[in-house]
């Protein structure tokens, strides 16, 4: 992977507890956004999309702290790589 640079575009996967609606998906950069129910009960939802900068990264990361959504894990990707929604849960 290539050094992260603040100003260099990226790609990153957001996990946070509880069900955001893809109807957000505008108001948090374009990421695509999905809600996986795992076994015990809770819902844990997936962003993962492209950023032109490391400051959209964020002002997406604090409009998700503002609506309440407690961060699970944020993840830079390789421009490639494809990984199924379920690992890592």
């Amino acid at each position: 992977m290539d050094p992260l640079k603040m100003e260099s575009p990226g790609r990153y996967e957001i996990r946070v507890q509880g069900c955001l609606s893809s109807a957000w998906s505008d108001r948090l950069g374009g990421f695509h956004i999905v809600t996986i129910h795992v076994e015990n009960g809770e819902d844990i939802t997936v962003l993962r999309g492209e950023v032109v900068d490391q400051a959209v990264l964020f002002g997406v990361l604090n409009t998700l702290y503002n609506l309440r959504y407690p961060l699970i894990s944020v993840r830079a990707l390789k421009r490639d790589e494809t990984v199924p929604l379920e690992q890592s849960l």
